[in-house]
């Protein structure tokens, strides 16, 4: 879930991951972030993540959707309609 994690009992949040030890890589296109920090919570997927696509279609330039939602038959469907299509979605579950 995500490349970060809550501390237990604060509103502090870590990385899960060392960034040291992460590979990467660039992108030739600009990314758009369509993201949620409770990417496994339907009702945070609808509220925060679904919302930000509404500009999507505005751009008017190529673009890459960056998300940690995993995506299904529904959720796909939902970003493909909001003009996310699978070739440009990049599923992320480290810091960008």
């Amino acid at each position: 879930m995500g490349g970060i994690i809550r501390l237990p009992k604060t509103d502090k949040f870590q990385l899960k991951y060392p960034i040291t030890s992460l590979d990467t890589y660039q992108l030739d296109k600009p990314i758009f972030f369509a993201d949620t920090d409770r990417p496994g919570v339907y009702g945070h997927v609808l509220l925060e993540a679904v919302t930000r696509l509404w500009a999507l279609r505005q751009l008017g330039i190529d673009v890459a959707v960056a998300t940690s939602v995993r995506m299904n038959r529904n959720y796909q469907q939902l970003f493909t309609h909001l003009g996310a299509h699978p070739d440009n979605t990049i599923f992320i579950d480290r810091p960008i």
